[in-house]
């Protein structure tokens, strides 16, 4: 079905379709478009591979994509790509395949488990759009209620506490880094997230 029938349906705004029908505007290339149950966003995006290219030589494919996305930021509910997307890695395959991957931010902070991927062909052609996006994370308090310290003695004593047979002077602890937790089931919040590992002998 086309944009405008899915209008309804569980997460689909009136937004995203009219931006997905400026998208399909181009007859040259046709795409589908799969939306995320829980995010109501954007899981995978396809075109055709009969489009213009989208690459050009000297402009990076990351800032290739982030345009891409920002014209049609109202698909996947976002407000500023370049603001909300930062990137974690840009490859070319041995098929000469560009991969460009992106951690989604809210106010510099990562969203965990919210990333972007897009896929270009050998041609420069935009393929495919895989993501996680997690909308509506910009009004989340980054302020953190507690200290970084206090935050990793609560993981400790929780770790401690639920887990038989192990003791706090055997385990070690990376530096907390601030992270936004946020799955489209509950409000979004912040958090330190730690790496803890068990030390022996």
């Amino acid at each position: 079905r086309g944009p405008a029938e899915r209008v309804g349906e569980p997460g689909v705004t009136v937004a995203q379709a009219r931006a997905f029908d400026e998208l399909e505007a181009d007859p040259a290339s046709t795409w589908t478009w799969m939306q995320h149950e829980s995010l109501a966003t954007p899981s995978h995006l396809a075109g055709s591979r009969t489009g213009k290219s989208l690459l050009v030589a000297g402009t990076p494919a990351a800032q290739t994509t982030i345009a891409f996305v920002n014209r049609y930021r109202d698909l996947f509910k976002m407000t500023d790509a370049a603001a909300e997307l930062r990137l974690s890695r840009s490859d070319v395959d041995e098929l000469s395949y560009t991969h460009v991957r992106f951690q989604q931010v809210t106010h510099g902070i990562p969203v965990v488990g919210a990333e972007l991927s897009a896929h270009y062909d050998a041609e420069g052609r935009l393929t495919s759009i895989d993501a996680n996006y997690v909308p509506d994370v910009s009004g989340v308090d980054v302020d953190p209620a507690i200290s970084v310290t206090a935050a990793h003695d609560i993981a400790i004593a929780d770790i401690v506490a639920t887990t038989d047979g192990v003791d706090a002077s055997k385990l070690q602890a990376s530096s907390g880094k601030l992270v936004v937790v946020a799955n489209g089931a509950r409000p979004a919040a912040l958090a330190f997230e730690y790496t803890v590992r068990a030390i022996f002998g």
